[in-house]
């Protein structure tokens, strides 16, 4: 039976099929993959083994005018003719293909991706004018994906732009895969966090799903820092990858480090995490040097110290004490967000989350992590007086109970 190629999700499998869809020869076909970007695919296999859509073929397509036919194609149009008649439709024949080939040519076509959108399983790529410049179909994605978790710029100092994009399955608990791709959506690299580690009573398999990444300049390099944590359970791994997705250095925590930011200390740009330690049921933000992070954190109660791991080399790391509301309803209060200022750094430490509210804490950290500041937000205010009122707390917020939360612990 031959195949419907007249549908969007038809596949076209070879120069051939490629090459009929469009009313072209094979040649001509490759030529403009190679000089106009089609967005064919090659797949292993060996030499010829390609494969688009016909909707990729036809957005490709609407990216400009319809593509001119090639010279060997306008030669065979133009059929040797005795008459004046006959020479007068090849003259006219051969301006209209040079016509449309410098149309084509002169035509705005989209060229660097600018913004992102997801449509079901296919993330699309467009310019600064909402013109598409590729899309990428994946075989499943997470009902809720959307493009918050991506990143856009030129990576590896080459002019184009390239495309980060943290890709999580539709299949719980399968992990997450950060995906580079180049400024016409072919895949440069893709990264795939974690890996088997243990401590002295648990053994922790992949996967891993991604919680935060971030680009950074460090020095004379740029540099990908991702954050990931166990698909089930608490370990987290912040990894260091260079511009073609290696991993240059990786640091271990027992915890989560959702938060991330860099800050400037000492004229040297430093790596920010904030999170929960696991081992000390506390808050926590930790400062590592990209030059030199390593190994995993040293903790007092050994079931949560990583086997085979060097003592982890943090520039400095805080711990932020527990609030009676958090005591009451959570094991533990976590950093939700960290802001880097021009001079420090402001970490939200949030101490409700399970039971509703907010009942947030900010703390002003200098670039060493030494407090600067504190205040209380109103939500925890609230949350304070709301809990008195209905008889879980027993006392009124006082200055004393406001004082011992500027008692974080380095």
């Amino acid at each position: 039976m031959t195949p419907d190629n007249s549908h969007p999700e038809a596949v076209l499998s070879s120069w051939k099929s490629i090459a009929e869809y469009l009313g072209v020869g094979v040649r001509t076909a490759q030529v403009w993959e190679r000089e106009r970007g089609m967005p064919v695919r090659r797949l292993p296999g060996g030499r010829g083994q390609v494969s688009i859509t016909v909707a990729e073929l036809e957005a490709w397509r609407r990216s400009g005018p319809a593509s001119p036919a090639a010279p060997s194609e306008a030669a065979a149009l133009a059929t040797p003719a005795r008459s004046k008649r006959s020479m007068l439709a090849v003259f006219c024949v051969a301006a209209l293909v040079l016509a449309g080939a410098t149309s084509w040519w002169f035509w705005p076509r989209p060229t660097q991706p600018d913004q992102l959108r997801i449509e079901g399983k296919t993330l699309i790529a467009a310019d600064e004018k909402g013109r598409e410049v590729w899309r990428v179909r994946f075989a499943a994605m997470r009902a809720d994906a959307d493009t918050r978790s991506s990143w856009i710029g030129d990576l590896d100092g080459d002019g184009d732009s390239e495309v980060l994009f943290r890709y999580h399955a539709s299949e719980p608990a399968t992990g997450a895969t950060l995906y580079c791709f180049d400024r016409r959506g072919r895949e440069r690299w893709r990264f795939t966090p974690g890996r088997r580690v243990r401590t002295a009573t648990e053994v922790f398999d992949p996967p891993f799903e991604i919680v935060a990444f971030l680009v950074q300049q460090f020095g004379g390099s740029r540099r990908v820092v991702v954050s990931a944590e166990h698909a089930l359970y608490y370990p987290a791994q912040l990894a260091l990858l260079d511009e073609n997705g290696h991993v240059v250095r990786e640091y271990w925590h027992p915890g989560h480090l959702p938060a991330l930011a860099t800050v400037v200390r000492d004229n040297r740009r430093l790596i920010v995490a904030g999170g929960v330690n696991n081992a000390r049921r506390q808050a926590t933000v930790i400062e590592l040097d990209p030059d030199t992070m390593a190994g995993a954190s040293e903790e007092p109660n050994s079931a949560y110290v990583f086997q085979d791991m060097p003592r982890g080399r943090e520039t400095a790391r805080v711990f932020f004490p527990r609030s009676c509301i958090n005591e009451v309803f959570e094991p533990f209060a976590f950093v939700k967000e960290i802001a880097e200022r021009p001079e420090y750094l402001v970490a939200k430490v949030q101490h409700q989350f399970n039971n509703g509210g907010d009942a947030a804490v900010f703390y002003d950290l200098d670039p060493d992590l030494t407090l600067r500041n504190m205040m209380v937000a109103t939500s925890f205010e609230m949350a304070h007086d709301r809990l008195q009122r209905a008889g879980t707390l027993d006392h009124a917020l006082t200055h004393d109970e406001v004082r011992k939360l500027r008692a974080i612990e380095r």
